[in-house]
């Protein structure tokens, strides 16, 4: 899971959500921008794609990205990540510490949840 190829195609599944629209009985189109929980005026983001930039870094070279288990800091991007949270069947390297490989990412989608009332009040 954690190449870039394997990381590429969590980054379509995230643009697939991101993209999907649904049309309402009255023709109203929403994407998801439209319907997610936002933190101000921004919807919820999966932090832990931002990996994938750390992994195209290394794209090519002979090394490979130390990125740590339970918790990670990229240093790209300076932002911490919980990857004992994002990521699932963890196998560690030797050090104990950094991730060999891992067979699944968490991604998360929050979208508000509202009834017609809800709707009446805006």
């Amino acid at each position: 899971m954690l190449n870039i190829r394997a990381w590429n195609e969590v980054e379509e599944i995230d643009a697939l959500v991101q993209n999907t629209s649904i049309t309402d009985e009255d023709g109203k189109v929403y994407r998801y921008a439209d319907l997610c929980s936002k933190w101000g005026s921004e919807c919820h983001q999966n932090d832990i794609l931002d990996i994938g930039s750390l992994l195209k870094e290394y794209e090519g070279k002979n090394e490979e990205p130390n990125i740590n288990y339970p918790v990670a800091f990229n240093p790209t991007a300076f932002t911490v990540y919980s990857t004992g949270h994002f990521l699932s069947g963890v196998k560690l390297k030797p050090d104990k510490f950094s991730i060999e490989t891992a067979a699944s990412v968490r991604l998360n989608y929050f979208v508000v949840s509202e009834d017609s009332k809800d709707h009446k009040r805006r």
